[in-house]
């Protein structure tokens, strides 16, 4: 009977054992929503095949270079890693890969992977921006043939980072450890399943003019204000881009608004039209305003006295940038820049005009205002930087408000109003139109901010209900509307493919074959122990 009961209570401890061991084998998974990298081919590049959906083990970022660790495997690579990678890829230290078909900034950021995963802060220190904006950049301009997604950084994805990196051997851990990792050591399976791109078929953007009509004749000029409303990032759902495009079409709607007041009485009426153009695909070589340009009534166009476009204007700067292509010897174009240095003075602020003459061969224009000097039409465009960012380079995930933002961006309207007010008034005082019931800012261009930094609006994927509240907008506060709705043509520099939206990246607990064969040599002789308790019983 002792021996009966002691072989019992051998046997149920050893069950016990072997329950939390399968319990430990069978740890749940965790969910983080992944944000898709855009996707887009442009003219000349081979159409890629990316995609969408994958289901790998994860190995260490440090072995992406070696090509049997990590083939037919996912990397969860920290952003840090990424720029450090994006400095190789601009120096030219490419890994030193067998495969022929990944291209150098493939294989320098993934290696030979088959999925990446970049975990990104929520906040970026300003002194890391820029080069943040160029490793996006490069992003946007390299082909990528594997599924790339965003996560945000938290404790439980440290905690499997660093993990992964110990159970290969990159992290220092004592002789303990080691062998617990190798024989209870978490191994994990990186999955995103989700519905796979394709091209679009037809690609649409929406342009929208308002008009204000001066007190003058059929030949009186024309002042038009310009800026695009769509956003940019390397995921169409980070792209709030709240500085660059958000911050000028707040100024613009603000600009809208106060001269719709200023016009309403014909005392304060001027013979000047102002023309008020949001346009799309800002962020694709200021598509939107080629499009308008190509379409626009010649007579509207020849009556254009001047063109100011708006970039950039959510960014804090004591000084701003007036670029231009036409010299100050025009009387025309003097007087103008001579009107935002002054108005700029009356602000406690500096606008530093500089020209520079349009390369007519240039297929990808620096800044929007030159589609329209082509057209030997007077333009600027008035930004916080003082030299062009490349395509994509102008927006970012990180492209979000502070504290101080809205104070800037209505700083800079009320420069861009005081300065067309001066030229269209002939003014040669510094005397502020722009304050008691004309004053700047408000609870409308501060809901309009907000609007727009929280709803992303990368081209083509812009919702309808923003484009619907652009065109009310406009119409409320203008005299005339025009909604112009084109169509990419088949030759466009350009393709785009259907998005993706956010969806969730599993990841799951997968033990180590030696854990397997362990616990096989546990359950023999658990049952070994249970045929020997029968035994034991039957003979007693």
């Amino acid at each position: 009977g002792v021996l009966s009961d002691s072989v019992c209570g051998s046997v149920v401890l050893y069950a016990l054992v072997l329950l939390a061991l399968f319990s430990y084998e069978c740890l749940g998974s965790e969910s983080l929503q992944a944000f898709p990298l855009l996707k887009f081919d442009r003219v000349g590049q081979t159409p890629t095949i990316r995609k969408s959906s994958f289901n790998l083990a994860a190995a260490s970022y440090h072995s992406a270079y070696d090509e049997s660790l990590s083939r037919s495997k996912a990397i969860l690579l920290p952003h840090q890693e990424f720029l450090r990678r994006t400095e190789l890829f601009k120096n030219g230290t490419y890994p030193n890969l067998s495969s022929t078909i990944i291209g150098n900034y493939q294989s320098t950021i993934a290696g030979g992977s088959s999925a990446l995963v970049i975990v990104v802060p929520d906040q970026l220190d300003q002194e890391t921006i820029p080069q943040w904006r160029e490793a996006e950049q490069y992003l946007h301009t390299n082909e990528l043939l594997i599924p790339v997604y965003f996560v945000y950084e938290n404790d439980q994805l440290h905690e499997v980072l660093s993990t992964i990196e110990t159970s290969s051997g990159y992290e220092a851990v004592s002789l303990p450890e080691k062998i617990f990792n190798t024989l209870l050591g978490d191994n994990y399976q990186l999955t995103v399943s989700t519905k796979e791109q394709s091209a679009l078929k037809q690609v649409t953007g929406t342009n929208i003019q308002g008009w204000l009509g001066g007190n003058g004749d059929v030949s009186s000029p024309t002042i038009a204000i310009v800026a695009s409303y769509d956003s940019l990032a390397a995921s169409p759902d980070l792209a709030k881009s709240t500085t660059s495009s958000t911050s000028s079409t707040a100024i613009l709607l603000e600009l809208v608004r106060v001269f719709n007041k200023l016009y309403s009485q014909p005392r304060t009426q001027s013979n000047y039209n102002l023309l008020f153009l949001l346009t799309t695909g800002g962020h694709f070589n200021f598509y939107g305003s080629k499009q308008w340009l190509s379409e626009a009534d010649d007579r509207l166009v020849k009556s254009l006295e001047a063109v100011i476009c708006l970039d950039s204007l959510g960014e804090a700067s004591d000084s701003l940038y007036l670029h231009t292509s036409r010299p100050a010897k025009d009387p025309i174009a003097n007087r103008l820049y001579e009107n935002f240095k002054s108005a700029a003075k009356s602000l406690d602020l500096n606008v530093e005009v500089k020209q520079k003459k349009v390369n007519v061969s240039n297929t990808e224009e620096p800044w929007e205002h030159e589609h329209f000097s082509k057209r030997r039409i007077l333009a600027s465009t008035l930004s916080a930087h003082s030299e062009p960012s490349p395509n994509f380079a102008r927006s970012h995930i990180f492209d979000n408000s502070d504290d101080n933002t809205l104070n800037v961006i209505q700083r800079n309207t009320k420069l861009v109003a005081e300065a067309i007010s001066r030229h269209i008034f002939g003014s040669t005082n510094d005397m502020l139109v722009f304050q008691q019931s004309l004053e700047i800012g408000g609870e409308l261009q501060e809901n309009w901010l907000n609007t727009l930094s929280d709803t992303p609006r990368v081209f083509p994927y812009i919702p309808e209900s923003i484009i619907e509240g652009l065109e009310k907008m406009i119409r409320d506060y203008t005299s005339d509307i025009v909604k112009q709705t084109f169509t990419l043509n088949k030759n466009s520099e350009y393709t785009f493919y259907t998005a993706n939206a956010p969806t969730e990246l599993t990841i799951s607990v997968a033990k180590p074959f030696v854990f397997d064969v362990v616990l096989a040599i546990m359950i023999g002789g658990y049952l070994a122990g249970l045929y020997f308790l029968a035994k034991v019983r039957s003979s007693v």
